[in-house]
């Protein structure tokens, strides 16, 4: 009979045993090392966030401040003109204000489409005018602002004054608040002409309504004109300087002279003396001619010659002019006070007709 093996029994030493049992290395416990704080990484997001927060606080201040400014109101006004949107455009624009200002600048401005009417024997006449001129500028200013100055009728002087100022070259270039006070402002707006090579200012005039800004006026716009037409004048003779060279060729000015005439002396007569030097006849001409005050270089006046009396060749002949002054205005006592020796002036033949046909003129 096989005899039946028992079973071993392993016995497990108890842990303690195999630490104290020789041989055994023994192996310290490893713990996770401890990631180092980053504290600072918080403050900066923290840094961030406020810093984002201030910067919208102060745009948001900043745009409710420029939203109540004279400046906000005139970009208001110029947008709701070029959009064509008349309602917008009297929230911002007290367009009869705006019409009475600009009949008395034009009236007072030498040369103009109105201020050829302000003689002194008329000026009674035209105070009575008045209202009905401003209410005639009211009704094209709205007309402008309606249909664009490219659509207004063409009697339209609002249309006409734009399209002078504002051509395709024309642009935009800042607004900026010359003068503030509690309720009255003064906003400068300046075009670029890239034609002319020049910036313009006009001068907005506002005031302060129970909640927003007005615009009532606009400042020297005579001024305005006044500098865009010396713009022109230099643009036209250097784009035709060929053409002034051929007419200097054949005819030049040898007399230039100056008086007044009339009752009560308010009439400039300007005489002219102009040689022929073409080698044939001159049959006519058209002439500018500009007087300024000496030592400021002022424009006093500027007045058009013109004549289709022949000049024979290598021959002189003498022209007059009578042009009324309005005594009333500072420039036109001047002219009629001041000798030519304390004026300069300037005269430029931009047309020029020859026997053989030839007609040399300048272009627009």
């Amino acid at each position: 009979m096989a005899t039946r093996k028992k079973p071993v029994k392993k016995i497990t030493p108890p842990a303690t045993a195999l630490k104290n049992r020789p041989g055994v290395v023994k192996t310290p416990p490893v713990e996770m090392a401890a990631r180092p704080a980053r504290r600072w990484g918080r403050w900066v997001a923290i840094g961030i966030v406020l810093v984002l927060v201030i910067g919208v606080i102060y745009a948001l201040v900043a745009m409710r401040q420029y939203s109540r400014s004279p400046s906000f109101a005139v970009q208001k006004a110029l947008f709701a003109a070029r959009d064509h949107q008349l309602e917008e455009f009297d929230k911002h624009v007290d367009i009869s204000r705006m019409a009475a200002y600009l009949v008395d600048d034009l009236l007072a401005q030498p040369g103009g489409k109105l201020g050829a009417l302000t003689t002194s024997t008329q000026a009674e006449l035209l105070n009575l005018l008045k209202p009905g001129l401003t209410k005639t500028i009211e009704d094209q200013l709205q007309a402008v602002v309606e249909k664009g100055p490219a659509a207004a009728d063409k009697n339209n002087l609002v249309a006409e004054l734009v399209n002078k100022l504002w051509t395709p070259e024309a642009s935009f270039g800042s607004l900026e608040t010359v003068a503030d006070t509690a309720t009255t402002a003064l906003v400068r707006v300046t075009l670029h002409r890239a034609d002319l090579k020049a910036d313009l200012a006009v001068d907005v005039r506002l005031v302060k309504t129970s909640d927003r800004w007005e615009l009532v006026g606009l400042n020297q716009l005579s001024t305005t004109l006044a500098q865009l037409d010396d713009l022109l004048a230099a643009e036209r003779q250097a784009k035709n300087a060929a053409v002034a060279e051929q007419i200097k060729s054949k005819i030049t000015l040898r007399d230039f002279q100056k008086a007044l005439t009339g009752p009560t002396q308010d009439t400039l007569l300007l005489r002219a003396a102009f040689e022929n030097i073409a080698g044939q006849n001159i049959n006519g001409f058209a002439a500018e001619v500009r007087l300024f005050e000496a030592s400021t270089k002022t424009l006093l006046g500027q007045f058009a010659l013109s004549s289709e009396k022949p000049i024979p060749t290598a021959g002189y002949q003498e022209f007059a002019w009578p042009f009324k002054l309005d005594l009333t205005l500072p420039e036109h006592t001047q002219l009629a006070q001041l000798p030519l020796a304390m004026l300069t002036y300037e005269v430029v033949v931009y047309r020029l007709d020859l026997a053989d046909g030839t007609t040399l003129t300048y272009a627009e």
